[in-house]
């Protein structure tokens, strides 16, 4: 099967926990989301993930959902007191994912357009889950069989790009989550270029408590700068976060 197949095979056998319905990953259990993983596991993984460690399920400090309106997701792991500084075994190690609800939950209520994650289109709650989970797993898949590489890359180097690129088609490795793009990131950064200009009041995607802000352009170059009008604050934002007149709805 293609890696479009596999994603395809996973969305239909977890939609059918939602009750048919995508948006609906409000209704989706911790539970829920580790057969997910076991899906990918099985489906790109040849089993071997639990096979590499048959008490990850268990090892997971904490292997779910957030209630937080935080990250998108989180990967990280903690070393219980017995590891060794400097030498830390992975029998001594609790892989923590957690993903975060609201965020999934809040996606497609107002806009019903395309969200991207790591270069993908997804347009369903489910499917900008599967999209993340996919990555959350990437940090996984690197720190269990090959910590040196995953260390040496910073969390989102190489390796992880690789990685992710390999096993998932991946194209990029951060989410934009809430911004409804038009188009993909790359497409959308050129037509912000082309069609926004200094003195131009428009709206920006305020990561920070994830809303809509008008603001007015003072410049445009790798970052665009002005004033938020909603706060009186001056600031700067990635050209990603401008909200072009066709991603309104």
């Amino acid at each position: 099967m293609s890696i479009a197949d596999k994603r395809a095979h996973i969305y239909h056998q977890m939609v059918s926990r939602l009750g048919g319905d995508p948006n609906a990953v409000d209704r989706m259990t911790d539970d829920n989301l580790f057969e997910m993983i076991r899906l990918y596991d099985d489906l790109f993984l040849d089993g071997q993930l639990l096979v590499a460690d048959p008490k990850i399920r268990t090892r997971f400090g904490n292997f779910g959902f957030s209630g937080q309106y935080g990250p998108f997701a989180e990967y990280g792991k903690e070393v219980d007191s017995s590891g060794i500084s400097g030498h830390t075994l992975i029998d001594d190690q609790h892989h923590t994912v957690l993903i975060s609800r609201p965020i999934f939950t809040s996606l497609f209520k107002e806009c019903h357009r395309s969200e991207y994650v790591n270069g993908i289109a997804c347009r369903s709650q489910l499917e900008c889950l599967q999209l993340t989970v996919e990555h959350e797993l990437c940090h996984l898949i690197l720190n269990i069989w090959s910590q040196e590489l995953y260390s040496a890359g910073r969390g989102h180097g190489q390796p992880f790009q690789a990685l992710s690129s390999h096993l998932f088609g991946h194209t990029h490795y951060q989410h934009w989550l809430g911004r409804c793009l038009g188009d993909d990131p790359d497409t959308h950064i050129r037509s912000v270029r082309a069609t926004v200009h200094p003195g131009d009041v428009i709206h920006i995607y305020n990561n920070k408590n994830r809303s809509r802000d008008q603001f007015r352009v003072a410049n445009i170059a790798e970052r665009v700068t002005g004033t938020n009008l909603d706060n009186g604050q001056i600031e700067n934002h990635s050209l990603i976060d401008v909200i072009l007149p066709n991603e309104t709805s």
